[in-house]
């Protein structure tokens, strides 16, 4: 019946960072982007065990800099705390958390943003409010094959962050149903085990 497939669906929610401000510290900021001044951004990947642990973490493009490249997956694996992400039936899961750590020399240190865009899309018109580009993360269940199964809007992480356009989701979900890729996450013993992986979808007039 459409209805339970509606609610289960409901259920799936990434891993979700706790306090995640409190990660991160002035002193956390590598030498050189105090001595020089450059602003170094690094996207990440962190995987996180259904129990909410981190399992690991690693750079998916290097920002240039080797130290803050290895201070930004180190200082996850230390401070980082998520709540569990879970499948579409409300089980908890494996999941998969993507997001660009951008260190700077100033007090305020390090600014989190999605990772990506992963998919770009451009498009007539958006949504009345809505100003060109709009981001939108979404959060997908990844079977152990690496196909996926379902997609849901995820929510607001950070303070002053929007809640995402219901009409920006629903586009974005159809679009990554269709044409993402994802890559299946492997357990501590290497099996290929289902997981929620967050994407990202820019809208551009």
């Amino acid at each position: 019946m459409l209805w339970i497939a509606v609610a289960a669906a409901a259920q799936l929610s990434a891993a979700l960072p706790v306090n995640y401000s409190r990660w991160w510290s002035p002193d956390d900021v590598p030498a050189s982007v105090r001595t020089q001044g450059v602003t170094r951004e690094v996207p990440y990947r962190a995987v996180i065990r259904p129990d909410g642990t981190l399992d690991h973490c690693e750079v998916e493009q290097s920002s240039g800099d080797t130290s803050a490249d290895a201070i930004t997956c180190s200082t996850i694996m230390k401070r980082g705390k998520y709540l569990p992400a879970r499948w579409i039936d409300g089980s908890p899961a494996y999941g998969v958390d993507r997001v660009v750590a951008t260190w700077r020399a100033s007090p305020e240190a390090i600014a989190p943003k999605p990772i990506g865009p992963d998919i770009e899309l451009a498009v007539n018109e958006l949504p009345a409010g809505v100003s060109s580009p709009a981001g939108i993360l979404v959060a997908v269940a990844v079977d152990e094959k690496g196909q996926l199964e379902s997609c849901v809007a995820d929510p607001p992480r950070w303070l002053g962050q929007p809640q995402p356009n219901a009409t920006l989701v629903q586009v974005a979900c159809d679009e990554v149903m269709k044409n993402f890729k994802a890559t299946p996450v492997r357990d501590a013993g290497g099996q290929a085990v289902r997981s929620i992986q967050t994407v990202s979808v820019l809208f551009s007039r």
